[in-house]
């Protein structure tokens, strides 16, 4: 919560370790009964190759979930997530290799493997 210029944090969750290699794409969407949202992970490799995972967070406590394995979308290298939406089964993503190529896709969720972290 912010308040003129002073940002006062009104609650925090311990993450596992993993997390602080995570990097925004997504905002989050609601399905299932939780917030999901699409990360990524660089591997500053020349070129770059960007991993992405989904991560859930539990709706009342907004305590991380479960997350998915890694994955890409199109290929190894540079890819934006510019939006998610997860309905009747399925995450659809927009994406985007090194910020043109344009690309949506629909994945089954079952294709996912998934990590509980509650």
């Amino acid at each position: 919560m912010q308040r003129g210029n002073t940002l006062n944090i009104v609650l925090t969750h311990a993450t596992p370790g993993y997390f602080v290699h995570m990097r925004g794409s997504s905002p989050f969407v609601e399905y299932d009964g939780m917030y999901w949202a699409v990360t990524h992970n660089v591997l500053y490799s020349k070129p770059r190759n960007y991993f992405h995972t989904l991560v859930a967070l539990d709706k009342n406590s907004l305590k991380p979930a479960k997350m998915s394995l890694p994955f890409v979308f199109r290929e190894n290298g540079i890819e934006y997530c510019l939006s998610l939406v997860m309905k009747d089964g399925y995450a659809t993503f927009v994406f985007s290799i090194k910020d043109s190529n344009p690309g949506v896709i629909s994945v089954p969720i079952k294709e996912f493997t998934f990590i509980d972290l509650l």
